[in-house]
Order: structure tokens, then C-alpha cells, then sequence
């Protein structure tokens, strides 16, 4: 169905990627493609939130376009938290942070919006 990007919140430290539904990866790149010119003039570091909560499915090629799409990240982004329930999500993060270890070390993987942002919050700690 969809794929969305804006600021997290007010404070435009983080964006967030919202799935809904059945979402494919041109909409992914469509999203992150209006987002990164945005995140990319900030003079400090910008998080990402990629919210599945409300998407069921990943499409086909799944380890491959999140590597590309990562890796198109501009140079101020921190870490990235997926939040998700899906077994499915967490075993591909798994397997994404040992074929790519330097972009798996920034990749975390929590069940609620509650969480990503308690984290992220932990991080930008150990950053300063």
C-alpha cells in the first residue's frame, strides 16, 4: 500500500519510515529519496525509525535493497531501529548484521515505537 517518511517529532532528530500494508521497495526508495535531502542539511546527527507495525509482508530481495538503500544514507545518519513484531524482520536483521557487520553494528530491532525511541535516546547518550 505504502511507504512514508517525515521527522520522527518536533525536535527533527530522527525521521521515521512508516510500512503500510503491502509496500514495495520503489515506494521505500521514493520515500527515502525525499526524506535524505531533508535529514542531510542538518549540522548534527540524524536517527531513523522504520515502523512495520502496520505492514504484514517484505517484499522479495529483501537483504539486497536494504543494503542499497542503506548504504545511500546520508553521512550525519546514527544508528536505525526497525520496530516490528514480525519474526520475520528480526531474523533478517540477524542475518543483515553478519553479511554486513559495519551497517548491522548501527541496526537495532525493537516491538514498539515506545521502545525505538528509549533507545535512540540511550545512543544519542553514549554520542555525546
Amino acid at each position: 500500500m505504502s511507504v512514508t517518511g517525515s521527522w520522527d517529532n518536533d525536535d527533527k532528530q530522527a525521521v521515521r519510515f512508516v510500512f503500510v500494508g503491502k509496500w514495495t521497495w520503489e515506494e521505500f526508495s521514493s520515500a527515502i529519496n525525499t526524506i535524505n535531502p531533508i535529514a542531510e542539511k542538518a549540522d548534527y546527527v540524524v536517527d531513523g525509525i522504520f515502523d512495520f507495525t502496520n505492514s504484514a509482508i517484505i517484499p522479495d530481495q529483501a537483504l539486497s535493497n536494504f543494503r542499497v538503500l542503506f548504504k545511500s544514507r546520508p553521512a550525519n545518519s546514527g544508528v536505525l531501529v526497525a520496530v516490528t513484531t514480525l519474526s520475520l524482520i528480526e531474523s533478517l536483521a540477524t542475518v543483515f548484521g553478519k553479511i554486513y557487520a559495519k551497517l548491522g553494528e548501527q541496526f537495532f530491532v525493537v516491538n514498539s515505537i515506545e521502545a525505538a525511541h528509549a533507545l535512540l535516546e540511550e545512543r544519542r547518550r553514549l554520542r555525546t
